[in-house]
């Protein structure tokens, strides 16, 4: 399922990161060395972390600007997105994030789970088409054909 969301393998690198120590800093910075994704929706996530990294560096904690930093600057698609970087966000301020980090990557497994068996179920639906228009022709030329070929003789 890592590899279906990007935000998840995120999540469990930044998980990892903080049950070891790390900083929320490192902890990215690794997971963004690590992680090559093949997608357009992962490179896209790539570019938003380090987007928001750049962001927070920028801004001094004690920084009123730093406790102004809002996550809808970034352009988020997704509501996970926007919730993990705020998690962050206020990792970064000062909160203990790792329980939050947690439930957010339960929850995000739960939605992959419930959108994995949503697309299976719409799978034999999707396989008729081709069926219908690949396989069907096939057998009735197989049954017809020797049927109108005897046709064809007895009526000469």
């Amino acid at each position: 399922m890592v590899g279906l969301n990007p935000v998840l393998s995120c999540l469990m690198a930044m998980e990892l990161g903080l049950s070891r120590g790390d900083s929320i800093r490192d902890s990215l910075m690794i997971w963004h060395d690590k992680s090559t994704h093949a997608t357009a929706l992962g490179r896209e996530f790539q570019s938003e972390a380090l987007r928001f990294l750049r962001r927070t560096e920028s801004c001094d904690s004690s920084d009123s600007n730093f406790r102004s930093i809002d996550i809808f600057e970034l352009r988020c698609k997704t509501i996970y997105r926007q919730t993990f970087f705020s998690i962050l966000l206020e990792g970064i301020r000062g909160d203990s994030i790792l329980p939050r980090l947690r439930e957010l990557r339960l929850e995000i497994e739960a939605q992959l789970e419930l959108d994995m068996k949503a697309h299976v179920e719409s799978l034999p639906l999707k396989m008729l088409v081709p069926l219908l228009l690949g396989m069907f022709p096939a057998f009735l030329i197989l049954l017809l054909g020797p049927i109108t070929k005897n046709f064809l003789e007895a009526l000469r």
